[in-house]
């Protein structure tokens, strides 16, 4: 009998019980005595009964409240690609009486993130969608929720050891590892790499970070390769003085003919580099956007690895509200294809998104 064809009578029928005491356990409600319970559940698992959870849900009217933490963002960027995926699919939830309310913390400062998971914990809600930037912070923020059954997804990167309903984004150890196989094609034996990042807080590590540069590092390691890797520590905030401690730190290392920057702002180092002295130094960096593709084009950056943010943002949601409204469960690790743009495919690629 297929699935879609069952109804309470069938079962009832089957079981040898009334139609009532079917319902009663498919909507765990009243009193069942042990054996008509017994033999219901037998009848459902040998007729492969599924109830039909879309018109549950319309039936239940209860409200969702999913909540999104991101770092701020403005138009165009990767946080502003996985926001627009999330309001997407928020679009198809309202049938469900279900709502997204987003969260906006400053990425490079833990204090911001610290004051958006501290008014969460004031607040009511039903699951909650977060990139776990800094992991400290966010290893805490996670046992927080799993004390309190709120499940949660994590999305451009994961923390080990704790227990995210799902995670959506790259395996961002082998996105580090990929980066150094495509520079190793071009480095020669005198050449020295230099990797650009934001001074990190005391106390705290910027998870994504720390897993790309990882595997940066061990690639080459493990295929005993060991040029020489400069670590360049910038601001973030200032830049006049970024651009003098990169200016000052490159006269000095003249090896210097490779760059490469673990977060989606190498677009930043370009134009410190674009029409100075060090214009031939080779860039390397993360995320497909308008800044990064423009110094793309002009070949002062040779390669991006990118990880669909709108996808990410489309389906982590998604997965929260089939978890939420439907019962669903989903696979924990839903890893985004690592994706390796050069000039000659860019266009393509950013063309062709058939969910937006």
């Amino acid at each position: 009998m297929a699935n879609n064809r069952i109804t309470i009578k069938d079962i009832a029928q089957k079981a040898g019980v009334s139609k009532g005491t079917v319902d009663r356990v498919l909507h765990n409600r009243g009193e069942v005595s042990k054996e008509s319970r017994e033999r219901i559940e037998a009848v459902l698992k040998e007729m492969n009964y599924e109830p039909n959870v879309y018109a549950s849900a319309l039936a239940n009217n209860k409200e969702f409240l999913v909540i999104v933490v991101i770092p701020e963002c403005v138009k165009g960027d990767y946080w502003s690609k996985i926001e627009n995926g999330i309001i997407k699919f928020s679009q198809e939830m309202i049938h469900f009486n279900a709502s997204v309310r987003i969260f906006h913390f400053d990425q490079i400062d833990p204090d911001s993130c610290r004051k958006v998971f501290d008014e969460l914990k004031t607040e009511t809600f039903d699951g909650i969608i977060f990139p776990p930037v800094f992991s400290n912070l966010s290893h805490e923020f996670a046992g927080y929720l799993t004390a309190r059954n709120i499940p949660y997804i994590y999305i451009d990167s994961y923390i080990e050891d704790t227990n995210p309903l799902s995670y959506f984004g790259m395996d961002s150890y082998k996105s580090g590892w990929l980066a150094a196989r495509l520079i190793t094609i071009s480095l020669k034996k005198d050449h020295e790499i230099a990797i650009f990042r934001y001074s990190e807080p005391e106390e705290e590590v910027i998870n994504q970070i720390y897993k790309r540069c990882s595997g940066f590092r061990h690639f080459f390691e493990k295929n005993n390769l060991s040029p020489v890797i400069h670590d360049i520590i910038i601001t973030g905030r200032d830049e006049n003085a970024d651009r003098e401690i990169i200016s000052s730190y490159l006269k000095k290392e003249r090896n210097i003919r490779y760059g490469i920057m673990f977060n989606s702002r190498i677009h930043t180092i370009a134009a410190y580099l674009e029409n100075s002295e060090f214009s031939n130094i080779r860039l390397a960096g993360f995320d497909v956007i308008d800044s990064n593709v423009h110094y793309l084009k002009n070949e002062m950056v040779g390669f991006l690895i990118a990880q669909r943010p709108f996808t990410q943002g489309y389906f982590a949601l998604k997965v929260m509200a089939d978890h939420l409204i439907f019962r669903k469960t989903a696979p924990l690790r839903n890893l985004i294809p690592i994706d390796i743009i050069i000039k000659e495919n860019v266009d393509s690629y950013t063309s062709f998104n058939p969910l937006e």
